[in-house]
């Protein structure tokens, strides 16, 4: 089964329309650690994913028919009462299940559960329980309540000053933020018990509904309201709400945003297509934006065309973060569930990987991992120093594109690298008669291994039979010198038989006596 790439919607297990109940069935091997699955909804609904019968934890993304993603989750194994839950419109929807296993198959069943809701106007919020002082009638959209309290941009300070009661039970102020920063909403002068909400539009349709609920507070005659985090770019809400009181009160609200911006001129996908291209590293690379609950992961793409020694570095954290980098080994421009390194980070860690990586394609993604309510800018610092080799092309990793040295005449030295993204490279080469000659693998920072072949019966073949070299696999060097027959050598470093992963540049060397 061909492995399936991270955005790979077309590929998606169509599994029709959703009425009431479908179940979600698929597996994760080590192999092939991503399934997709396209589903249609044909009215707006109450949707509830939830495991049925999962043996690894998974992770759950879902997207809107746009690809833009609308939500996620991980479900653990052995855990009860965890769901993804959303109010959606008629339209097609996407599941993604991630997960990993040491077995060599793990499969699952999840359930989706369809409740069909009537199609009022969309609501900022649902609509409370019957009360004496309470309109029993759907909340209209955040446009109709407030014409005049759209504040635009929200930049340095703005306060007002109101009263919320019986007749006007709640009081919504929009804004949006253009730039990263620190927002703060304070809501004090109370004489009773009022609640403080902040919505964010996470699906950028332009209305504020229940679910984009996002951090709320209560203050009261003893206390103020107090809501406070670092947030992304985007449109916002907050709601002022009188609750079930039958009296009225004056508040002041005061509604602050600190700019601690980003440096990208867009805002990092949340997908391996819409990625952030940092184009061909080179030198240093610093890049700074948000992470968190609103923002849940941001893509980058670089590309190496040498080989070179790399480091990514995490810092300025608030909360838990996750690094992971990719590399697309077959070079068809997606990148398959292929991560070769990764790290986490938290308030009081930063993140530092670093090796020795060969030329091509990359995938970072900087990924929330602390699931709580709350956002954390970051510094990702990419840093490229070049470490190339020495050939006009990388060996190949079989017989038949084995790179050729040709017929030893002289001195022959081959620089290059092996290790997890690139486990083996082949030389080949011949003897044009006997000749007293060392081979010499050298400058190993891992576990790498020699062998050398010779093709005694000269059929173009060569077989475990023919091994005239057999080296240990050690990061020590190797050295075998003897008098070599005339005829056809294959030469093969690996790292494939290293318990540790990582690369290493190596000399390869040919010396005649």
């Amino acid at each position: 089964m061909a492995k399936k790439s991270f955005a790979n919607f077309n590929k998606a297990r169509d599994v029709g329309i959703v009425n009431r109940r479908k179940n979600l069935k698929g597996s994760i091997t080590r192999s092939d650690r991503v399934d997709f699955f396209e589903l249609e909804l044909t009215g707006r609904a109450s949707f509830s994913l939830s495991p049925k019968r999962i043996r690894s934890n998974l992770k759950v993304r879902m997207f809107d028919g746009d690809r833009d993603r609308i939500g996620r989750t991980r479900f653990k194994q052995g855990k009860k009462r965890q769901s993804l839950d959303r109010d959606l419109a008629a339209g097609t929807y996407y599941v993604q299940v991630r997960g990993r296993t040491r077995r060599n198959r793990d499969r699952y069943k999840l359930r989706a559960r369809v409740s069909l809701l009537p199609d009022p106007i969309m609501p900022i919020a649902p609509t409370p329980p019957t009360s004496p002082n309470r309109p029993t009638t759907p909340s209209p959209s955040i446009d109709d309540l407030l014409p005049g309290r759209d504040i635009g941009v929200l930049a340095g300070t703005r306060s007002f000053t109101d009263v919320i009661g019986t007749d006007d039970d709640r009081d919504h102020y929009k804004f949006r933020l253009n730039q990263i920063g620190t927002f703060t909403a304070q809501l004090s002068g109370l004489s009773q018990s009022v609640g403080l909400n902040l919505f964010y539009d996470t699906n950028k349709n332009g209305i504020f509904e229940d679910s984009e609920s996002y951090i709320s507070d209560f203050g009261s005659s003893r206390g103020d309201a107090l809501l406070t985090d670092t947030l992304p770019v985007g449109d916002y809400a907050i709601r002022v709400d009188n609750g079930f009181n039958s009296t009225n009160t004056t508040y002041n609200l005061r509604l602050t945003h600190s700019p601690r911006p980003g440096n990208l001129a867009s805002d990092p996908g949340n997908l391996p297509t819409d990625a952030f291209n940092v184009g061909t590293l080179s030198g240093e690379r610093v890049l700074t934006d948000l992470v968190g609950r609103l923002d849940g992961e941001d893509y980058y793409t670089f590309s190496l065309n040498q080989i070179s020694n790399v480091s990514a570095q995490i810092t300025g954290l608030s909360q838990g973060v996750r690094l992971e980098v990719y590399y697309d080994g077959n070079g068809n421009g997606i990148f398959e569930e292929r991560r070769f390194t990764s790290g986490s980070g938290s308030a009081s860690s930063n993140i530092f990987l670093a090796d020795v990586l060969p030329t091509g394609d990359y995938l970072v993604l900087v990924d929330n991992a602390s699931f709580g309510r709350t956002n954390t800018r970051y510094e990702l610092k990419l840093s490229q120093t070049p470490n190339p080799g020495n050939l006009a092309s990388d060996p190949g990793d079989t017989a038949g594109t084995a790179f050729g040295l040709g017929t030893i005449t002289g001195d022959k030295t081959a620089v290059d690298l092996v290790g997890t993204l690139d486990d083996q490279d082949y030389y080949s080469f011949s003897f044009a008669q006997n000749t007293d000659a060392t081979f010499q693998l050298t400058k190993l920072s891992r576990a790498t291994s020699l062998d050398v072949f010779y093709d005694s019966d000269n059929n173009g073949i060569f077989t475990r039979s023919e091994r005239v070299v057999n080296s240990i696999n050690s990061s020590n060097d190797k050295v075998y010198s003897d008098t070599w027959l005339a005829g056809n050598y294959l030469a093969v470093i690996d790292h494939s038989g290293s318990l540790f992963g990582g690369h290493t540049k190596y000399e390869f060397n040919i010396l005649p006596s």
